[in-house]
């Protein structure tokens, strides 16, 4: 109930940005607000970083509830940062959907979860708006009600798995999402370096430098992917 709550209220306010544009300050209160339902509703936290660096395991006590707040906004903003070519974000979004089930499932922890059930409809979705030679262009716009959702639910499962079930470690969880999550930070300390703001639009995401190096929509989703 509280992953269902999470995700209608993203897509809620996804709709209104996607219509009107609603400002960077209250996208981020809300996804804030979906982090702390994920926290107290869904007992889901970010409690223990694991052994970084070899010291030992990092502990966050304390700084557990804002640590996990700012990792599944870390999350949502780079899979709606990297949502800028048909596809790619649901493609993205459905790799790491089966990694951590096929991960679950070695742990013998798949049945009670929506994992399969959220990648079927990811993977229906995705046979539905792919670019193919029979479809030129998406049927859909995911936009920013498809993007958060799909950032909530791997940033909900990665801490899950991280720090409930124990079935991963947390570094393990950033590698599963590196794509986006490397593409968002290295952006966003480009533009700091240009003296611009950290989520002004841009084409310097890694599927523009793709295709500016000749690769085809297509090939460049592949190659992400």
């Amino acid at each position: 109930a509280a992953l269902l709550s999470g995700l209608a209220l993203l897509v809620l306010v996804g709709i209104f940005d996607d219509r009107m544009g609603l400002s960077t300050g209250l996208r981020f209160l809300v996804q804030a607000a979906a982090a702390l339902i994920m926290v107290y509703w869904g007992d889901v936290r970010l409690d223990n970083l694991g052994n970084l660096f070899g010291y030992g395991d990092v502990i966050l006590g304390r700084w557990s509830v804002p640590m996990t707040v700012f990792a599944v906004l870390g999350v949502i903003n780079a899979m709606n940062m990297i949502d800028g070519a048909d596809g790619l974000a649901g493609g993205l979004a459905l790799a790491a959907l089966l990694v951590f089930a096929a991960i679950l499932a070695a742990d013998s922890s798949l049945g009670g979860t929506l994992l399969l059930p959220l990648a079927a409809a990811v993977a229906a979705f995705m046979v539905f708006n792919l670019r193919t030679p029979w479809r030129k262009r998406a049927s859909v716009f995911i936009g920013d009600a498809g993007s958060m959702l799909l950032g909530f639910a791997l940033a909900w499962y990665a801490v899950d798995m991280a720090s409930v079930r124990h079935a991963m470690t947390p570094i393990t969880a950033v590698w599963i999402l590196g794509v986006p999550l490397m593409d968002t930070v290295s952006l966003m300390i480009r533009r700091m370096l240009k003296g611009a703001s950290p989520f002004a639009p841009d084409c310097e995401h890694l599927h523009h430098i793709l295709q500016r190096a000749g690769f085809s929509h297509g090939v460049t989703v592949a190659i992400m992917i």
